[in-house]
């Protein structure tokens, strides 16, 4: 059995996603340089885009070709993270001390997984007893 926090977590990565790849951004989007006039942007072909500011840089941060390999980060932690022995007393592979299994700090989910979670805390859905502790 899969945790919630994990179910959770995999819901919002995937709306991440989702949005992400449908997302159609201009050709060249990480290639936009600032040009010499205030708050004008010009793709690499010298062609006006759009305003600058802190909202238009802001979208440029959240483009699809930086969020994507994110969210596959995030992904390939939450892989590594997995439980071992689920549904007896599932213990993080990766944190889990095998001689001594005392459920302090390496409970299920660990708190690696606990603190990529807490980064979407203002999510739908997300519960405080899944903070890291």
């Amino acid at each position: 059995m899969t945790h919630d926090l994990v179910v959770w977590l995999g819901g919002v990565l995937d709306r991440i996603e989702q949005t992400a790849q449908a997302a159609d951004p201009p050709p060249g989007l990480d290639d936009i340089e600032y040009n010499d006039t205030p708050n004008v942007w010009t793709d690499p072909h010298g062609e006006f885009w759009g305003r600058g500011g802190p909202v238009f840089v802001h979208v440029l941060a959240h483009s699809p070709a930086r969020v994507l390999p994110l969210v596959a980060a995030m992904r390939a932690i939450l892989a590594e993270h997995a439980p071992e022995r689920p549904g007896i007393l599932p213990t993080c592979t990766v944190c889990a001390d095998p001689p001594a299994y005392d459920a302090t700090w390496r409970d299920y989910p660990c708190r690696t997984i606990r603190l990529l979670a807490a980064a979407f805390a203002g999510e739908p859905g997300y519960r405080p007893e899944w903070g890291p502790q």
